[in-house]
Order: structure tokens, then C-alpha cells, then sequence
């Protein structure tokens, strides 16, 4: 996020508000005991967009997944083969993609500038997709395979390299 002066900024799109959100995530016995918690949660905070309220710079949210049913063939087929899996989630990781030249601007949560954190003349501008951007799926769909494309990595000598597939372009 820029901050901007909302005075000086020279702004022709509308300004978005935004809010946070405040959760209690569960857990486990292991993870209290090392961090020392007492209560079998942690506290979390995250700022969203209303992106309801946004008007919609694209018209293509849409985003492609694996498709349950190949993946679970994909995973039996690799087993068969006595080979090793692995999987995992990359936390937040869409909020890499940027917007590019989208011009983007954000009312900070009332929050932030009743405790102070934010001044009351201040907006932001958002380089990088946001939670609650509807767009923000796309745009990480659209930034995961530019950077999955130029992936490559070497064993023995020999280069691999990752082909997107033709079902899902």
C-alpha cells in the first residue's frame, strides 16, 4: 500500500473502504504450549476491502482449480508407482499479484484512525491484490502461471521444465 494525502491526491476513481476483520483461530495442545498460551486460540486481525462496494476495473473473475477428480487419479497413479508426494498451501500467497497500472484507492479502516495508527488526511493506494478485491483471485491465477511458466530446475545434468496444461490454459 502507498499512503497518500487525500488532500494532494489527484483521484478520479472513487475511494473504497475498507474494514477489519477480527477472528479467533483454534489451536492445537503443541502450538499453546509453544507459544505459551494459555487459551486454545489465537487471536487474528486482517484488513479487508468492501469490495462490494468497488467498481469492477475487469469483467474475468473467474479462476480454474485442478479438478478434484483428476487430481485424485494423478495421486493414485503415483502411488502405484511407489513414488513420494508432497503437497502444501502457500499462505496469502495472492497477495503477490500485482495490479499493475490499476489505479486502485483505499479508505482505511475507521478503526485505524480512531486508535490513531492511521491519520485522518490519509489514503492508500493498493499495488498488490487485497483481500476482499473480487479481482484478486484472477489476478494471482494470472501472476502464478507467468511465474510457473519460466520455472525450471536441474538434476544429473538434465533440465525440467513445467508445461501448462491445454484443458486450462
Amino acid at each position: 500500500l502507498e499512503m497518500m494525502d487525500k488532500t494532494k491526491a489527484k483521484i478520479n476513481e472513487a475511494l473504497i473502504p475498507c474494514k477489519m476483520v477480527f477472528t479467533l483461530k483454534p489451536i492445537s495442545p503443541q502450538q499453546m504450549r509453544e507459544l505459551g498460551l494459555q487459551d486454545p486460540w489465537k487471536e487474528k486481525a486482517r484488513m479487508c476491502i468492501c469490495g462490494n462496494l468497488a467498481d469492477n476495473f475487469g469483467d474475468n473473475f473467474s479462476t480454474h482449480n485442478a479438478d478434484a477428480h483428476a487430481l485424485r487419479f494423478f495421486l493414485i497413479m503415483e502411488a502405484r508407482q511407489d513414488r513420494s508426494l508432497s503437497g502444501g498451501d502457500v499462505r496469502n500467497a495472492f497477495l503477490n499479484a500485482e495490479l499493475g497500472e490499476v489505479m486502485i484507492y483505499l479508505y482505511p479502516p475507521s478503526v485505524l484512525r480512531k486508535l490513531g495508527v492511521v491519520p485522518e488526511n490519509i489514503i492508500w493506494r493498493a499495488r498488490k491484490a487485497c483481500y476482499g478485491l473480487r479481482e484478486s483471485p484472477k489476478l494471482w491465477e494470472d501472476h502464478r502461471d507467468e511465474v510457473l511458466r519460466r520455472f525450471e530446475w536441474g538434476v544429473a545434468e538434465k533440465i525440467y521444465y513445467l508445461v501448462q496444461s491445454l484443458a486450462q490454459p
